[in-house]
Parts: structure tokens; sequence; C-alpha cells
């Protein structure tokens, strides 16, 4: 499979989960906190001595990785119930390129 190739499936995939996101927003309203809104703007933690700020920096980053992983893996509301199968469509078909293209580094040519 040629990198182009790959580099598109890739950009895809991202525009689906961007267009999820955008569907969650429009799903949720815009007074709630998704997925996209906490990848995109993280809460700065607030702290007054150094061991609060260490503390607060990690659970600041774990929210953000966690809402990261979510994103990564379609963990969106509009994929619930009746639509979860077209999720689980979709990650088999990039899981299964991206096994392809780890398998295919080690044929040797």
């Amino acid at each position: 499979m040629s990198w182009r190739v790959f580099t598109g499936l890739l950009f895809l995939y991202l525009i689906i989960v961007l267009l999820s996101g955008v569907m969650t927003e429009v799903y949720t309203g815009g007074n709630s906190s998704t997925i996209i809104s906490l990848i995109i703007a993280p809460p700065i933690p607030a702290y007054s001595n150094p061991i609060c700020g260490i503390t607060q920096t990690i659970s600041v980053s774990s929210t953000w990785i966690s809402a990261f992983l979510q994103a990564m893996f379609l963990d969106y509301p509009v994929f619930s119930g009746p639509y979860a199968i077209i999720r689980i469509f979709i990650l088999t078909v990039f899981g299964g390129i991206v096994a392809y293209q780890i398998f295919s580094s080690f044929r040797s040519t």
C-alpha cells in the first residue's frame, strides 16, 4: 500500500472523528463539556503551592488523555444504540489497515 493511500485514509479517519465531534456538539448542545471541547480547551489548573500544582497538572493531563482516547476510539454518544455497528465497522476497517501496514513492514522484499 502506497504511503499516499495510507495518508489519505488517516485523513479520512480524522475527518470522521471531527464530524462525530461536531454531531455530538449539535446533539448535546453548546453548554455541556464534550470530548472535542476537552481536547481543544483543557481545564487550566489553579494552585497556590508546587505540590498542589503537580497533582493538579496530573489530574488535568489525565482528563485530556482520556478525552483524546475517547475521540480516537469514537466513543461518542452519536454512536450509541443502533448506530454502534457503524462505530465497530469503522474501527475494524482502520484497525485492519494499521495491522496490514505493520505486518507489511516486516515482510522482506
